[in-house]
C-alpha cells in the first residue's frame, strides 16, 4: 500500500488556529495552495487526498470552495473528478 501525506504550509496552519478561534459557525471551508510534487502527479494521490479532506470538511460544514484559474484545467479536471461543480466566475486584478 502506497502512502500520501497532505503538507500544510506554515500560513495554512496558522490560518486553521485563527479559525479555530474564531466564530463557530462556519458557512463553507476554503481549500488553498493545493500542489502535487511534479514527480508525483499523474498517480491519483491528489485525488483521493482531495477527496478524503473534503468528505472531512464536510461533516463540520455545509460547503467546501477553492478557486482556480480558467486555464489550469487539469486541475478543474480533478476537482470535477470528486464532485465539484463550478458555481460561479471571480476576477481578480493585481496591481
Amino acid at each position: 500500500m502506497t502512502r500520501a501525506r497532505i503538507q500544510l504550509l506554515p500560513e495554512a496552519v496558522e490560518d486553521l488556529r485563527r479559525l479555530d478561534g474564531a466564530a463557530r459557525k462556519i458557512v463553507a471551508a476554503g481549500i488553498e495552495k493545493l500542489r502535487t510534487d511534479p514527480e508525483l502527479r499523474g498517480r491519483g494521490y491528489a485525488r483521493r487526498a482531495l477527496s478524503d479532506l473534503c468528505r472531512l470538511l464536510l461533516e463540520s460544514t455545509p460547503s467546501v470552495c477553492l478557486f482556480v484559474r480558467a486555464e489550469n484545467e487539469r486541475a478543474i479536471g480533478l476537482y470535477e473528478s470528486i464532485g465539484m461543480k463550478q458555481v460561479g466566475l471571480f476576477r481578480s486584478i493585481v496591481l
